[in-house]
């Protein structure tokens, strides 16, 4: 099974490390209990898993964040599918102090859910870690995108409300279909009918399904795709703001540059020009 895993460092700072990891494990392969060294925030870029730890058993597909608190022990099996890649940011307990402190969250800060939902919120700070990790965009320091990545994933649990309905292994399953489904689909216009009837449900018993175990809706997980798409366009490239929008899969200008702004506070204009003022060198490439 160790054969299974590849990973890599992309980049370390002093407080983070970014690392990337490919697994091709799949149903047939047996799972084990592991530990978090350090507490981590893993982004899913494609695949999909079960992960299980003390918070709970989450079905992690594209645009969901794996949450690991140091020391805990935890299990990942593919019973969902062959093989998932992920980044994943590592992060001390001192860096995690301060953005805690900042924030005014009482306690140590340990996550409390097993998952970050792909929430809008979460649409921004999540491109801009990987072009930071990936070298996409050579002028974000990986310490700040991790940071702010971190705050952002804080602040979204501090907010969150737990489902209190029970989540079947059929329907993460399900879920995790839905989520491979729309995310290799984003820049399409795309019903909920049509992704109801790809994982073999009617629209409103999907809906259910979907939101209970992902945390947002299909539309919200789609929009987050979308906005995840052109965000990571706006920190790695010079292209036209309005070809950035249309090719993520948004259909009108207007309407992307206002949920853009709601979704990270800025506007796709102001949002590519702070990633070109960052400073970078706050961590070195190992190649």
């Amino acid at each position: 099974m160790a054969a299974a895993m590849q990973t890599r460092v992309l980049r370390q700072a002093p407080a983070v490390r970014a690392v990337e990891h490919r697994c091709s494990a799949g149903p047939a392969d047996r799972p084990f209990e592991e530990e978090h060294l350090v507490t981590s925030i893993s982004l899913v870029l494609a695949g999909a898993f079960r992960y299980r730890c003390a918070a709970g058993t989450v079905a992690l597909g594209p645009g969901t964040a794996l949450l690991g608190n140091r020391g805990d022990r935890y299990v990942c099996s593919h019973e969902l599918g062959q093989g998932d890649h992920c980044l994943a940011f590592f992060l001390d307990d001192a860096a995690l102090d301060g953005i805690a402190s900042h924030l005014s969250l009482r306690g140590a800060p340990r996550f409390r859910a097993a998952a970050a939902p792909p929430t809008h919120a979460l649409a921004g700070p999540w491109a801009v870690a990987v072009a930071a990790a990936t070298g996409e965009a050579a002028a974000i320091s990986v310490e700040e995108a991790a940071y702010e990545l971190a705050a952002a994933v804080l602040t979204a649990e501090a907010d969150r409300r737990p489902s209190p309905d029970a989540i079947t292994a059929r329907d993460q399953r399900r879920a995790a279909d839905a989520m491979r489904w729309l995310d290799e689909r984003a820049d399409e216009p795309i019903a909920l009918a049509d992704t109801a009837a790809a994982v073999g449900l009617g629209p409103f018993h999907f809906l259910r399904v979907f939101h209970r175990t992902v945390g947002v809706t299909p539309h919200q997980y789609l929009v987050a795709a979308r906005l995840r798409r052109a965000a990571a366009a706006l920190v790695g490239s010079d292209r036209p703001i309005t070809a950035i929008a249309y090719d993520s899969g948004f259909g009108d200008l207007s309407n992307f540059i206002r949920t853009f702004r709601r979704a990270t506070g800025a506007s796709p204009r102001v949002f590519r020009a702070r990633g070109a003022q960052r400073v970078g060198g706050a961590g070195s490439r190992i190649t």
